[in-house]
């Protein structure tokens, strides 16, 4: 698992662990950028090369959730912007629901 946040104001907090009998810490893969969301949500990420984006699961002005592959593997990337959240236009939207992306 990669976590990877910007924190208004202030610094950025990331890391990289494997989940299995034990917790170990993991070298951050290099920065990386994926295509932005239908609403155009940037998609900032970290990984093992070129990440291809296998196909969108949710996007929303405010969140992307992307399947995708890169040279490690396969995944799930999230991305949640608060500060399009906090905009006037988005709050306008939250009582209309997002269609989901059908599956293939």
């Amino acid at each position: 698992m990669i976590y990877d946040a910007q924190l208004r104001g202030g610094p950025r907090m990331a890391f990289a662990r494997e989940f299995g009998a034990e917790i170990t810490e993991l070298p951050l893969p290099p920065e990386a950028e994926m295509p932005r969301g239908l609403w155009g949500v940037s998609r900032p990420t970290r990984a093992h090369g070129t990440p291809k984006l296998v196909r969108r699961l949710e996007d929303a002005p405010f969140y992307t959730r992307s399947e995708f592959t890169d040279e490690a593997g396969h995944g799930v990337h999230e991305s949640l912007d608060l500060d399009r959240f906090s905009r006037r236009w988005v709050q306008m939207l939250l009582p209309f629901r997002m269609p989901r992306i059908a599956s293939k």
